[in-house]
C-alpha cells in the first residue's frame, strides 16, 4: 500500500491505478484501497467513478474523517452541495479540529455563496492549522468576492508568508493592490508570479487588465493576445482584447474575434462581458443570450437571491422610497445627467436615497449630489449581504440600478433583491439577462412594445426620451475661435467626441465618404492621450482612402464647461452605429449642435433617435447607411439649413421635453407609482406611462 501511495505522491498516476488495482483484487474491502484510488480518480476528473470509491470507503470506515471528507469533495464538484455539506458534518462530528473538514466545508460555502460562512470555515481551519497557506488563501478569494480587498490583501500576504511563493496567491495579491489604488505595485506581483507561471493565462490577463486601467492600452493588448493564445476559451481576455482593439481603432482583422466572441455566446461560454457586446454588430437576442450568461454567475452563487423571500413593500410616512444605486457619484456623465433628477422628486410622496458604491471626491458635482438625496448611504467596503440588509433596513420600496453590467457595478447586491421592486436604468442599454430585475425603463424609440421578447426585464415606456436630462447643466458662451482648436476658419466642421471604442470601420468608411463630397469640411475627434495610436491609425485609413489626414482634428479631453464650448465650433455631430452617443449627443443638442444618427435594432443603436425626437428632430434619424450618408453631405453643403437646426434647438433649449427635467421627473415618478399598485395587487407585466 505505501508503494502504491509514494507511486502516486510522486505524480505517476498511471502506476498509482495499476498498483490500487492490484491491492483491491487482493482485498476488495481495503479501506485505504478505496480512498486513494477514489482520490487518484477524483483528481483525473473522473469524479463518477471517484465517487463509487470513495462511497465504499466510508462505508468500511465509518469512523474515519478523512473518507467523509473525500466523498464530500466529489458531491461538491458534482454540484451535490446538500450532500457536501452533510458528509462534512459527519467528518467534523467525528473529529472537530480536523482542518481539512473546515476548509472543504468553507469551499462548499462558497460555491453555494454563503460566503460569511465560508469566511468563518477557513477562519476556523487557521486556528487549527495556523501553519498551512491554504485556508487564509482561500479566505482571501471570499474577501475579495464581496470586494473587501484590504483586508483580502492581509490574509493572502499571511498565505504567502506561510509557504512558497505560489502563482494563485501572487495573482491574488496583485488583484487586491490594483483593486486598492496601486496598480504599479500590483504589475511587479504580476511579474513575481509571471516568472513562476509563464503558461498561466489567468496571470496574463489580469496584467493586461492592469494596464489598461493604466491607459497603456498597447501593452493591455499584447497581454491579452498571450492570454488568449494560452487559452483560447479565455471569455475575459476575449473580451478585454476585443474591446481593446477597439479603444485603439485598431481593426485589422477584428472580425475574427468578433466572430469568436459570437461563437462563444452561442455556446454559453463562461466571462463573455456583455458591455462589450453592446458595441458589436450583434442582434438583441444575442446581447441577451450574453447576458443571461453573465448574471448566472450571481444567480447561482448568491443564495439568498432565491431562498430570501422579496422583502414587504412598507410605505415610510405613506411615502414610497426610491433608491439609487450607483458607482458614478462623481464627475461622471451619469452624475451630470440625473443631479436634476433626484433634487425634483416630489418629497411628499417620495423619499430618495443615493445608495453609493463611488469613489468619493471632493468636487461640486459630488456636493451637489449628496445634497441632493434625502439619505446618502456609502456601502463601499460592506459585504454584499451586509450591504442589503442595510437597504432591507432603510424599507427601500423601488431600487434603481443606475449601472447595470458595467464597471463597478453591483450585481451581487442586487442579486440578494433587498427591495420588493427592483429597475434597471440608465447606465446600460440593454437586458441584464437577471431574474432579479423586475422592469427595464425606456420608451417608444429605445425599447418599443415589440422588443419585449428579448428582454428578461417588464419594459416601462416613458414618453419622449428615458433619458433625464438636467436643466441647470452649463451651457458656456464661445470662449475662443476655431484655429485655437486647429480648425480652419471656414468649411464645414463635422464632429464626435465619442469614446474611440463607439468607432468602427463602416462607421468611420461613412464619415470618409461624406469628407469627400463636401469640399473644405474637416472631422473633428476625440483623442486622447493614453489612446496610443488612434490618431495616426485614422489618418492613415483617411490616406489610403484618398482623404488628406490633415482633415482630421484630434481634440483632447478637457474639463465639462470648456469641452461644451466646443460645441460652438461644430456644424453637425456625426453619430455612431450600433453605439450612438448618450451623454456625447444630448450635450451636443444642449449646445445647439445638431445630431445625425442611424436607427438600428438594440437599445444602444437608438439611444440617438429617442434624443433627436424629444428635440423635434425626426428628421435626422436616417436608417441606414447611405440615407445617412447623403443627409450628412447635404447638411455639410448647405449652411443655412444647419443654421435653421441650430437656431430650433438653442431657442428651444428651455422647451424641448429631452431638457425638461421637471417633466421627465414626473413620468418617473407615475412609474414608480404603477410598479407599486401592481405589486400590491399581484400584477406583472410590461406597461406605458401617459404623458402630461
Amino acid at each position: 500500500m505505501l508503494e502504491a501511495l509514494a507511486l502516486h505522491q510522486a505524480g505517476k498516476p498511471a502506476a498509482a491505478h495499476r498498483a490500487y488495482r492490484q491491492i483491491l483484487r487482493e482485498d476488495p474491502d481495503n479501506f485505504h484501497g478505496h480512498l486513494w484510488l477514489g482520490a487518484l480518480y477524483q483528481q483525473s476528473g473522473s469524479a463518477e467513478t471517484a465517487l463509487t470509491h470513495l462511497e465504499r470507503a466510508a462505508e468500511l470506515g465509518p469512523g474515519i474523517p478523512d473518507a467523509w471528507v473525500n466523498l464530500a469533495t466529489v458531491h461538491a464538484s458534482l454540484g451535490r452541495h446538500d450532500i457536501a455539506m452533510e458528509n462534512l458534518q459527519r467528518a467534523l462530528d467525528l473529529e472537530p479540529e480536523l482542518a481539512a473538514a473546515w476548509i472543504a466545508l468553507g469551499n462548499v460555502q462558497q460555491a453555494r455563496g454563503d460566503l460569511e460562512d465560508a469566511e468563518a470555515a477557513y477562519l476556523t481551519a487557521m486556528r487549527h492549522a495556523p501553519t498551512d497557506p491554504l485556508p487564509a488563501f482561500n479566505l482571501a478569494t471570499v474577501l475579495v468576492r464581496q470586494g473587501r480587498y484590504a483586508e483580502a490583501r492581509s490574509r493572502v500576504t499571511d498565505s504567502l508568508d506561510r509557504g512558497p511563493e505560489n502563482p494563485s496567491a501572487l495573482g491574488l495579491l496583485a488583484d487586491c493592490e490594483w483593486n486598492l489604488g496601486d496598480a504599479e505595485r500590483a504589475l511587479v506581483t504580476l511579474d513575481r508570479a509571471r516568472r513562476l507561471a509563464p503558461d498561466d493565462a489567468n496571470l496574463h490577463a489580469t496584467r493586461g487588465a492592469v494596464l489598461l486601467d493604466l491607459g497603456r492600452l498597447e501593452k493591455a493588448r499584447d497581454a491579452f493576445d498571450t492570454a488568449l493564445a494560452l487559452d483560447p476559451d479565455h471569455g475575459p481576455a476575449l473580451s478585454n482584447l476585443l474591446f481593446t482593439r477597439r479603444r485603439l481603432c485598431d481593426w485589422d482583422g477584428i472580425d475574427r474575434l468578433v466572430a469568436r466572441f459570437r461563437d462563444g455566446v452561442g455556446r454559453g461560454q463562461e466571462g463573455l462581458t456583455p458591455f462589450s457586446w453592446l458595441a458589436e454588430n450583434s442582434t438583441r437576442t444575442e446581447q441577451l443570450a450574453c447576458a443571461r450568461s453573465w448574471a448566472q454567475r450571481w444567480e447561482g452563487g448568491w443564495p439568498e437571491a432565491g431562498r430570501d423571500r422579496a422583502p414587504v413593500l412598507e410605505l415610510r410616512d405613506r411615502r414610497i422610497t426610491v433608491g439609487y444605486l450607483s458607482a458614478d457619484y462623481y464627475r461622471h456623465p451619469t452624475a451630470y445627467l440625473a443631479a436634476g433628477l433626484f433634487e425634483a422628486h416630489d418629497r411628499s410622496r417620495f423619499r430618495i436615497l443615493g445608495i453609493s458604491n463611488s469613489r468619493d471626491e471632493d468636487s461640486a458635482i459630488r456636493r451637489r449630489l449628496e445634497a441632493g438625496f434625502d439619505t446618502f448611504i456609502d456601502i463601499r467596503g460592506l459585504a454584499p449581504k451586509a450591504a442589503a440588509q442595510r437597504l432591507r433596513d432603510e424599507a427601500v420600496d423601488i431600487l434603481v440600478d443606475l449601472k447595470g453590467h458595467t464597471l463597478e457595478a453591483s450585481p451581487a447586491l442586487m442579486a440578494r433583491r433587498p427591495a420588493p421592486i427592483q429597475v434597471q436604468y440608465l447606465g446600460y442599454p440593454g437586458s441584464l439577462g437577471a431574474p432579479w430585475i423586475d422592469y427595464l425603463l425606456g420608451d417608444a424609440w429605445v425599447t418599443p412594445a415589440a422588443h419585449q421578447p428579448d428582454y428578461d426585464e417588464h419594459l416601462v415606456q416613458l414618453p419622449g426620451s428615458y433619458q433625464v436630462n438636467d436643466r441647470e447643466r452649463p451651457c458656456p458662451p464661445r470662449r475662443d475661435e476655431r484655429g485655437r482648436h486647429g480648425l480652419p476658419d471656414t468649411g464645414t466642421v463635422f464632429c464626435c467626441f465619442n469614446n474611440p471604442w463607439k468607432l468602427n470601420e463602416a462607421v468611420f468608411s461613412a464619415w470618409l465618404g461624406i469628407l469627400a463630397e463636401v469640399p473644405d469640411s474637416v472631422l473633428w475627434l476625440l483623442g486622447r492621450e493614453s489612446q496610443g495610436d488612434v490618431a495616426s491609425r485614422l489618418r492613415s485609413r483617411a490616406a489610403r482612402a484618398g482623404i488628406d489626414p490633415a482633415r482630421l482634428v484630434f481634440s483632447k479631453s478637457r474639463p465639462l464647461e470648456e469641452y461644451l464650448s466646443l460645441y460652438h465650433h461644430a456644424d453637425l455631430f456625426l453619430d455612431t452605429w450600433p453605439y450612438n452617443a448618450h451623454t456625447t449627443a444630448s450635450d451636443a443638442l444642449w449646445m445647439g449642435c445638431p445630431v445625425l444618427t442611424r436607427l438600428g435594432d438594440t437599445f444602444a443603436a437608438r439611444v440617438g433617435a429617442s434624443l433627436l425626437a424629444a428635440c423635434g428632430l425626426e428628421a435626422l434619424i436616417t436608417r441606414d447607411w447611405a440615407a445617412y450618408r447623403s443627409e450628412a453631405v447635404s447638411l455639410g453643403n448647405d449652411p443655412a439649413a444647419r443654421q435653421a437646426l441650430r437656431a430650433h434647438l438653442v431657442n428651444g433649449r428651455h422647451r424641448h421635453p429631452l431638457f425638461d427635467t421637471a417633466r421627465t421627473t414626473r413620468h418617473l415618478e407615475r412609474a414608480y407609482e404603477e410598479m407599486v399598485r401592481r405589486y400590491r395587487a399581484g400584477e406583472a407585466g410590461p406597461f406605458a406611462v401617459t404623458e402630461d
